[in-house]
């Protein structure tokens, strides 16, 4: 499965990689396990990555 990681706090360019992550386990009882087609990044996740937050 295929994710964008935020490695590091900074510039967007420099921070966020793209990583393999293995897939999640089956649901046990009292889960549901979601499948997620894509899930879109706007300014503020971008500048999420830029602060760092003591």
């Amino acid at each position: 499965m295929i994710a964008i990681h935020l490695t590091q706090f900074g510039e967007p360019e420099k921070s966020l990689k793209v990583v393999d992550v293995p897939e999640p386990p089956a649901p046990t009882a009292g889960q549901a396990l979601v499948q997620v087609e894509y899930a879109p990044l706007d300014h503020h996740d971008l500048l999420r990555g830029q602060v760092h937050q003591s």
